[in-house]
């Protein structure tokens, strides 16, 4: 009993609907979401015609780029001893039709190397339909090229999962950023954010932008 006294009194748990709206810890995450999000704006110029934005989720809209038009960042929450870490978690979905498309599902996700940086990157296939191996192939040899893997490692991005949907016709790219995360700390208290350059939003689109295209 005491325990979980304790850890009531020192472990905020993660709000749920309403209740998120009025946690003051919840809502100085949401101003740093806001900062991450403009700082992109910024960084893409006229590319970005605008920002949705809804409580610890952002949307960038983008216009004049090859592969995507939009680039969704939300906060995911993790409470932890005497901390709450909110992860910058970032993804595309692109719609696909035609001969394009797999017949069935397929997932791909990025095997990392490293205990305290990504020091390399290989994309394994997870699964897919027999019928879409050889595109499936395919796609692997194309995520296989040096710039994808220099992204990965410059901006030390984790859990990367490339997801195809047979039911919604849409793939699904999806990655965790150190950069651009928040901290909560009880001691000291205080708020902290891993502040993106302008340089590295640029880059974290490339990156969405090279993988987009090897799903063309």
């Amino acid at each position: 009993m005491r325990e979980n006294i304790f850890k009531k009194m020192f472990i905020p748990r993660a709000p749920v609907g309403a209740e998120v709206a009025s946690n003051i810890i919840t809502r100085k995450a949401e101003a740093k979401l806001d900062y991450v999000a403009d700082t992109f704006k910024a960084a893409l110029g006229p590319h970005c015609t605008g920002v949705e934005r809804s409580f610890l989720d952002k949307t960038l809209l983008f216009k004049g780029l090859s592969f995507i038009d939009h680039l969704r960042l939300r906060y995911r929450v993790e409470n932890r001893f005497f901390a709450v870490m909110y992860d910058l978690v970032a993804n595309v979905t692109i719609p696909v039709r035609g001969a394009s498309a797999p017949s069935g599902d397929v997932r791909i996700a990025a095997e990392l190397k490293g205990k305290m940086f990504v020091k390399d990157a290989a994309f394994a296939l997870v699964s897919c339909g027999e019928g879409d191996a050889a595109q499936a192939d395919k796609i692997m040899e194309l995520l296989g090229t040096e710039l994808i893997r220099e992204r990965i490692l410059s901006l030390d991005l984790a859990d990367i999962q490339i997801s195809y949907s047979a039911g919604a016709g849409e793939w699904d790219i999806k990655c965790r950023s150190i950069i651009g995360s928040t901290t909560w700390n009880l001691i000291p208290p205080i708020t902290q954010l891993i502040k993106p350059k302008q340089e590295e939003c640029v880059r974290l689109v490339e990156f969405y932008e090279l993988i987009a295209s090897c799903l063309a």
